[in-house]
């Protein structure tokens, strides 16, 4: 048995569309702070916003550092069966995979720490 990737993308990606939405809302926090600096509502949504932000990038990054793992143990499992040569023709060239090794050589990089151009990569895909 296979791990299963495309179903583990698939809640992967809803991690991503609270992340768009999240985005959208701080930005818009940030516009109507800057008109109304004195508004203590906006201040605090923005607070709750950017705690729910990290949160849903630490839940991604576990589950991109997950993905990259059962996409490794696939391999192992093609290599076994002698099938890697199909196995590296099929995924070779997976644009999911691609971002989510470099997303994870990144973070490896920075302390689990993706910066925000890679972000804007991410949830355009």
């Amino acid at each position: 048995d296979i791990y299963p990737l495309g179903e583990h993308w698939a809640q992967m990606s809803i991690v991503e569309s609270k992340l768009r939405t999240l985005r959208r809302d701080i930005s818009q926090l940030n516009s109507r702070i800057t008109q109304f600096p004195e508004d203590s509502k906006a201040q605090a949504d923005l607070t709750q916003k950017l705690s729910e932000l990290d949160v849903a990038k630490k839940l991604w990054i576990a589950g991109m550092k997950k993905s990259v793992a059962y996409e490794a143990k696939n391999r192992e499992m093609m290599i076994a069966a002698d099938r890697v040569r199909q196995y590296d023709y099929l995924t070779g060239e997976n644009k999911i995979i691609k971002l989510h090794k470099e997303a994870l050589e990144v973070c490896e990089k920075n302390d689990d720490i993706i910066p925000e151009e890679l972000w804007g990569r991410i949830l355009s895909f």
